[in-house]
């Protein structure tokens, strides 16, 4: 089945982001290193395992694939970024029939939130080293936030050029509640590179079960706003 082509004001918005997630994907592309690339390839395979279980949520999604991408932030920077969030990205969409602008839009919207989250904590300098705790809970923090902000705004803005519903709106009825659940992220994807520093690999099989409740935790809130959001429009159509 042919997919449904977006709104016309949905294109400039769509080449807005796009362009911007480019941008972030040459700035790294510009600056790679070898340092910690099996970490990073590692990264990548898991996020991409991961994505293929993302928990669906109205037009959109929410997966712990993110732990993968701001753990790539966390020890490569925008490099980091520009590498494993792509191809974590298609993973999640191979086999399914999405139309190639809302796989290009992902892309972008991901490479711009961990850009982010990169930025926030290198922005610490030596503040922000994996294994300087509790130092490093503040920017592990504030680039969960930044990486949440960017993310839930870029994909609520779609919805809402879409469904020509308020921005504000929009958000609120479905990424509101992910707030709590993104400072866990971030603080779990600091908690995988320390442990990547003390074990090595093996670290990342410590961090197993915590990203497996992560990602239940997803699954019981998305439920949760899917039934609300219903019951509300039932009720609209009723008034």
């Amino acid at each position: 089945m042919k997919p449904k082509q977006p709104d016309l004001r949905l294109w400039p918005w769509i080449a807005f982001v796009a362009l911007a997630g480019l941008a972030v994907l040459a700035l790294g592309a510009s600056q790679p290193t070898s340092e910690e690339l099996s970490l990073l390839l590692m990264l990548m395979v898991l996020g991409a395992l991961a994505e293929r279980y993302a928990v669906g949520l109205f037009d959109s999604h929410v997966s712990v694939g993110v732990v993968a991408v701001l753990a790539a932030a966390v020890v490569g920077g925008t490099w980091g970024v520009a590498l494993v969030a792509p191809p974590i990205v298609l993973a999640g969409d191979l086999g399914s029939d999405s139309a190639w602008y809302k796989r290009l839009y992902n892309v972008a919207t991901y490479l711009l939130a961990g850009a982010a989250f990169a930025g926030v904590f290198q922005a610490f300098g030596h503040r922000a080293r994996p294994d300087d705790w509790p130092e490093v809970l503040a920017p592990a923090l504030l680039g969960a936030l930044a990486n949440f902000a960017i993310n839930s705004v870029l994909v609520a803005a779609a919805i809402a050029l879409s469904a020509r519903q308020p921005l504000l709106a929009a958000w609120r009825q479905r990424y509101q509640w992910l707030l709590p659940q993104y400072l866990v992220v971030g603080l779990a994807a600091m908690a995988l590179a320390t442990a990547y520093h003390v074990l090595g690999l093996w670290g990342l099989a410590v961090f197993a079960a915590p990203v497996a409740g992560i990602r239940h935790a997803f699954f019981l809130g998305a439920k949760a706003v899917t039934a609300r959001l219903g019951f509300d429009q039932e009720r609209a159509r009723a008034a």
